[in-house]
């Protein structure tokens, strides 16, 4: 299968924008089957791996044999950094794929075209960073003018027709209004609502188009149309606390003079009520309630997180979609139960579906391995890197020896290149010192071992019979501990550590129709996303990959009768909504 990987950045013109991208990509597939990796607009080619979801989802496919074809726009789409692109060759020379930029097949066996392109990568990255750098240049001098730096204004002001900034007499008056309400004691969430109540626009409710919001968790980014914003406690918070309104703009760690919209006095008058406000606003006794899966959850529906919402009376004791906490929101994802989910999370899918079992067949498999050789073909990239801008420092020094080119010349060329030989050198290290430990043995497996010592009867077997002695006296010591406890199960501290530790995120998605939740489970592992299903009522849940239904131990079962739990198993085994399941 082909993987077309498209990104857009800020600078970028219309020319490479993503439906051209995805159309130059769709031909280049012709009739083959292919899969889009669309990373959206506004990402940049410098941001690590981690930070671009659909890379390192596609880098994950090409690892399990997934993806055999991959194409890009040009070389920058893929990245402007040489950690990006020495990762993702060495992956691609290990798993042996064709890497095209348009239509012309790289060739990183060869050692002259390995090069070009990591001659390429530093071409790149310096380009962003003379971006950057001059941009950050050309605003601060329109800041130090007066003028505005961007496209938006703080509410309250505006730019006249020569780019300097100015009161906006029509905004003027929400911005007094809220410091008003503030210096009456009220809390931003009473001033947002009265906002809001009042059909008070917002700055972006009044503009056409969209903007991108970017989970914190995942870095996954939405949009959202600009009509559809309304007020949000945070926007208060930012209005009260920004100190341009009293004619201080701030730049990085400066303030610089501004129009103003109130005295200085005044302002710092509604800056010791909005402290006061935030401490009488959160008078009384707190319940901290402890939500194992936080960070976890994401909604299939409109790519929000779920949050955890629990009160001591359980009346509300459900993980939502965080969508709910606005009434204009549209999204009709169902909340599922909190202690229903985080049991079926830790009992069902950790300790009954057993997933120390698949993680050490990934293993039979080769997944060690694979990892080893990939590490070995890193290393190897990195020292062909090493011994490129050797070379390249030596030639460099070469001109200056035969008075070529003065000393001072080539001053920024020595300095990149130490740079990043620097920065190759600590890839190096980390990456012989993960191989070294691996070759030794095997760590991933020890770790989850390890984790379920104390969930699974074979898992502590296998550890004493390995004869790790320090490991074997950690095990017996803490398993003496939890004898005196009579319990094995981990405290709540361990269970989220482990929980986060192997899992990358969980999607929620409910069929309505067939009254039927989805979980797809991605985990932190050599091994495939799982889909589950759990219906409704939570009688019954199974795995959808293997159609096996699962132990289900919650007491909620208890109120349905025995022929309601078999049509409800039947349910989920006839279950095939594609729609869902995507």
């Amino acid at each position: 299968m082909i993987g077309i990987y498209t990104r857009l950045s800020v600078e970028d013109d219309i020319s490479t924008s993503i439906r051209n991208q995805i159309n130059e990509g769709k031909a280049f597939a012709g009739n083959r089957k292919y899969e889009i990796y669309n990373e959206g607009e506004g990402v940049s080619g410098r941001s690590d791996i981690k930070d671009r979801p659909e890379l390192d989802r596609l880098m994950k496919d090409i690892a399990t044999d997934k993806i055999k074809t991959v194409w890009f726009r040009n070389q920058n789409r893929l990245e402007r950094n040489s950690e990006t692109f020495i990762a993702f060759s060495s992956l691609a020379k290990r798993k042996k794929i064709e890497v095209y930029f348009n239509d012309k097949l790289m060739d990183w066996n060869d050692p002259t075209s390995y090069l070009q392109s990591s001659i390429l990568t530093a071409i790149n990255s310096y380009q962003a960073e003379l971006q950057s750098y001059q941009t950050k240049k050309v605003l601060l001098n329109r800041v130090l003018k007066g003028k505005a730096h961007g496209k938006s204004t703080p509410l309250g002001y505006k730019t006249d027709k020569k780019g300097y900034l100015i009161v906006d007499e029509e905004e003027k008056p929400i911005v007094e209004k809220i410091y008003q309400m503030c210096l009456e004691g009220n809390g931003s969430t009473t001033i947002r609502h009265y906002l809001n109540n009042n059909n008070i626009p917002t700055r972006y409710s009044k503009r056409e188009g969209s903007f991108k919001i970017k989970n914190k968790h995942t870095g996954k980014i939405t949009h959202k149309k600009k009509s559809e914003v309304i007020w949000s406690d945070k926007q208060i918070q930012d209005i009260l606390q920004n100190p341009m309104y009293k004619g201080k703009r701030r730049w990085n760690d400066k303030l610089i003079d501004c129009p103003s919209i109130f005295n200085e006095f005044y302002w710092e008058k509604v800056q010791e009520q909005y402290k006061k406000n935030a401490i009488s606003n959160n008078t009384g006794k707190k319940v901290d309630h402890l939500y194992l899966l936080k960070g976890l959850l994401e909604c299939s529906e409109c790519g929000r997180n779920y949050y955890g919402r629990k009160r001591t009376n359980k009346k509300d004791n459900f993980y939502m979609c965080s969508s709910k906490r606005y009434k204009h929101e549209k999204c009709t994802n169902r909340s599922i139960n909190i202690d229903v989910l985080e049991s079926f999370m830790w009992e069902t899918i950790f300790i009954n579906d057993t997933i120390f079992n698949k993680v050490k067949q990934a293993f039979k498999d080769g997944g060690q391995d694979k990892r080893k050789v990939e590490l070995e073909n890193k290393i190897k990239g990195y020292q062909q890197t090493l011994k490129a801008l050797d070379n390249e420092y030596k030639k460099t020094i070469d001109l200056v020896v035969r008075g070529v080119v003065s000393e001072n010349d080539i001053k920024d060329t020595k300095n990149r290149v130490v740079r990043e030989t620097n920065k190759i050198n600590e890839l190096l290290t980390n990456d012989e010192n993960e191989l070294f430990a691996l070759k030794n043995e095997t760590k991933l497996l020890d770790d989850i071992k390890f984790d379920w010592s104390f969930l699974d009867k074979e898992a502590r077997e296998s550890l004493f019979k390995e004869g790790k002695e320090e490991l074997r006296e950690q095990i017996k010591n803490e398993i003496i501990i939890k004898r005196r406890k009579r319990k094995f199960n981990p405290t709540w501290n361990g269970k989220k550590r482990i929980l986060h530790k192997y899992i990358s995120r969980i999607l929620i998605q409910y069929d309505n129709d067939f009254k039927i939740y989805n979980l797809t489970i991605r985990y932190n592992l050599p091994i495939e996303d799982e889909m589950y299903l759990i219906d409704s009522n939570y009688i019954s849940a199974m795995n959808y990959n293997t159609k096996k239904l699962l132990t289900w131990k919650g007491t909620h079962q208890q109120r349905f009768t025995w022929g309601k739990m078999i049509e409800t198993d039947k349910k989920l085994k006839n279950y095939n909504n594609e729609s869902v399941l995507k």
